[in-house]
């Protein structure tokens, strides 16, 4: 019986992941992914896009900083997002961004500085 490789190499790369995930420390379950924008995490970030807070994790925290450089480099109006504080623990981030949500206000941090002293807060 001949073997074709070409039909099993997706199921031994499979295999390989399936085996190499169960063995990470950095496994992420389907519970911690919050949306296609975030995972569950302790970095507290504001999402001036999507007006929200989220606890995330470090990659979409770096994102963010990168995205907010870029949008002060280019001047735009309003930034794509606000990172606050790191938390050591995904609960004392979820308390903080609770503690935010019930204040319910724009937040000026997503306006580029130059357009924020004509901005009247709420």
């Amino acid at each position: 019986m001949k073997l074709n490789f070409k039909r099993l190499w997706p199921l031994c790369f499979g295999l390989f992941c399936v085996n190499y995930l169960a063995q990470s420390e950095e496994y992420i379950s389907y519970k911690d992914i919050l949306s296609s924008k975030y995972i569950d995490g302790s970095y507290l970030v504001y999402d001036c896009k999507d007006q929200h807070w989220v606890c995330t994790e470090e990659v979409s925290k770096l994102k963010c900083e990168h995205k907010r450089k870029m949008g002060l480099r280019n001047r735009s109006k309003v930034l794509s997002c606000y990172y606050l504080s790191h938390f050591e623990t995904k609960e004392l981030c979820h308390q903080k961004q609770l503690s935010l949500v019930n204040q319910a206000h724009f937040l000026r941090e997503c306006l580029h500085p130059e357009f924020q002293k004509n901005f009247i807060g709420l």
